[in-house]
């Protein structure tokens, strides 16, 4: 028997996590700065509920099927 090449994540899902990476990571040194708006917040809210779940989603396909 040969063992199964491990689950690939997809590019796509690999680019969505650092993108919201990048987001999260910027408006959160604005909030922490003491410089952010209405705005900011929104945008650093709606980029971390994006980031855990495409961090949930590449945990999960990263998973071997059962």
């Amino acid at each position: 028997m040969t063992k199964a090449p491990p689950p690939r994540v997809p590019l796509a899902q690999l680019a969505y996590l650092l993108v919201f990476g990048i987001f999260v990571f910027v408006y959160l040194a604005r909030v922490l700065g003491g410089a952010a708006t209405a705005l900011d917040w929104i945008t650093l809210g709606i980029a971390a509920f994006l980031l855990i779940i495409t961090a949930y989603r590449v945990l999960i396909s990263g998973k071997p099927d059962a």
